[in-house]
């Protein structure tokens, strides 16, 4: 009798196990893109936007559209409904504006006593609500009205998807709801990211996700490379993968591997 009650035991845990397993597996339907600030501040030369301050880790040269029909080869691979497009949108006088700083520099990152943070980074104007610079890029694919809008606080930056800098504010849509409440009613589990500025928001979005326990995947040739190898780290400790395009069809089985 004790080894019958053993062996069914096992056999429950086996079959409980392998339901997750199946469960967990990527769809369609319980996988999300995560589009990061596609924006015209990040591509085009505006008078004081980022991609005029001679960083390195900002212009996105894109004459050829090459890197935008790179994030769109994605994008259409997916559930165009579980594709969200988040982007920055700062508002006047927000705290980060270099502008209101008189003696600094956009870059510099000072010490702030403000917002629950210790130091901040200045950045130059950017993304302002109605500026040209505010606007989708002209030739990425917009496939889903899913907008999630962060650095919406005066009061405080916001780096990832998922969390204000200061961990007080949450990045939310129109409706209030924020991109966990979003993941969790669709039931997603598997989270994709492409788009700009890895640094800050790409990667830092892919550690969120694997923290509140969905699988996170950055594709790296569609995202706005550069020195990454201090992100990529904490980001695969946690579980995230930084794969390719052409590697989709390997995670994803519904993607066309010419696609990819």
């Amino acid at each position: 009798m004790k080894n019958f009650i053993l062996f069914l035991v096992f056999k429950i845990s086996t079959n409980v196990y392998a339901h997750q397993l199946e469960e967990n597996k990527p769809t369609k339907q319980n996988t999300a893109v995560l589009c990061m600030d596609m924006i015209n501040s990040f591509f085009q030369r505006e008078e004081g936007d980022l991609i005029n301050s001679g960083k390195d880790e900002f212009p996105v040269n894109d004459a050829n559209n090459n890197f935008v029909s790179c994030v769109n080869s994605v994008l259409t691979q997916f559930y165009s409904n579980n594709i969200v497009y988040v982007y920055d949108c700062y508002p006047e006088n927000h705290l980060t504006d270099v502008v209101n700083y008189p003696g600094f520099n956009a870059f510099d990152i000072i010490p702030f006593t403000v917002a629950g943070c210790q130091v901040q980074n200045m950045w130059p104007k950017h993304a302002k609500p109605g500026s040209l610079g505010a606007n989708f890029h002209q030739n990425l694919s917009f496939l889903s009205s899913n907008k999630l809008l962060k650095a919406t606080d005066v009061e405080t930056d916001s780096f990832t998807a998922f969390m204000d800098k200061d961990r007080k504010g949450v990045p939310a849509f129109e409706n209030g709801h924020t991109l966990e409440d979003f993941l969790k009613q669709k039931n997603i589990k598997h989270v994709v990211l492409v788009g700009v500025d890895p640094k800050h928001c790409i990667f830092g979005s892919g550690w969120h996700a694997a923290q509140l326990g969905f699988k996170a995947y950055v594709v790296n040739d569609a995202i706005r490379t550069g020195n990454m190898h201090s992100l990529i780290r904490p980001f695969e400790e946690e579980g995230g993968e930084v794969i390719q395009r052409n590697d989709l069809s390997n995670y994803f089985p519904w993607v066309s591997a010419a696609a990819s």
